[in-house]
């Protein structure tokens, strides 16, 4: 995959009911990340052609951090149906900075604790389908590109959760036709970045 690496800014964003959106996220404002802004036009490039279903996200989080970034800014967006319908979409999105570029506000460094603990439940509480992730010019508060420079965006929808409720691991069956023996319902993909560049690892999938 030959994209500019490392990348200033990845941006992950996790479209869900509003009924699922974080307690902590839905009280930041817009302005949390009103810094940077997200264009997918022409010169940006569409990594993957086709959502990738059943993704673990846990690991992509967990290795951010020791890759260089730090988790600066989040917010809860709302957005009208692109094609005039009532519905509204949500979102929760979440921004890792290049550490030399991050410059998270006094009162983003007060909730981040609890916004990060948030997104852990979310990356590791369910699986995800990548709907798309773009490598993107970095847009500066002026509107216009900066050069040289690139962010990361991964888009997840269709949530499959691990655990009910009550925290349980959900189970399925193992051999669908059989029907015999239920098991912990296991990821078939693993978001990573791996060298500066997302991508897509199998799971090793259970023999039947």
């Amino acid at each position: 995959m030959n994209v500019q690496s490392p990348h200033r800014l990845v941006a992950i964003k996790f479209s869900m009911n509003a009924d699922l959106i974080p307690r902590e996220l839905g009280k930041l404002k817009q302005a949390e990340y009103s810094e940077v802004k997200f264009h997918h036009g022409p010169t940006g490039t569409k990594l993957y052609e086709e959502p990738v279903p059943s993704c673990s996200v846990a690991e992509l989080i967990e290795e951010l951090e020791p890759q260089g970034y730090e988790f600066a800014g989040a917010s809860y967006e709302r957005r009208p149906d692109p094609n005039g319908g009532r519905k509204i979409y949500h979102a929760a999105c979440y921004f890792f900075y290049l550490r030399d570029f991050a410059t998270p506000s006094d009162e983003f460094k007060k909730k981040r604790y609890a916004l990060r603990q948030e997104l852990k439940g979310l990356s590791s509480d369910a699986l995800w389908t990548m709907r798309r992730a773009d490598d993107n010019p970095l847009y500066g508060p002026d509107g216009l590109p900066v050069d040289d420079e690139h962010t990361l965006e991964i888009n997840l929808n269709g949530r499959q959760p691990l655990v009910d409720s009550n925290g349980q691991l959900l189970l399925v069956w193992q051999d669908k036709f059989k029907k015999d023996t239920k098991v912990p319902l296991k990821a078939k993909n693993e978001l990573r970045l791996i060298g500066g560049d997302l991508q897509i690892v199998p799971c090793p999938q259970r023999g039947v």
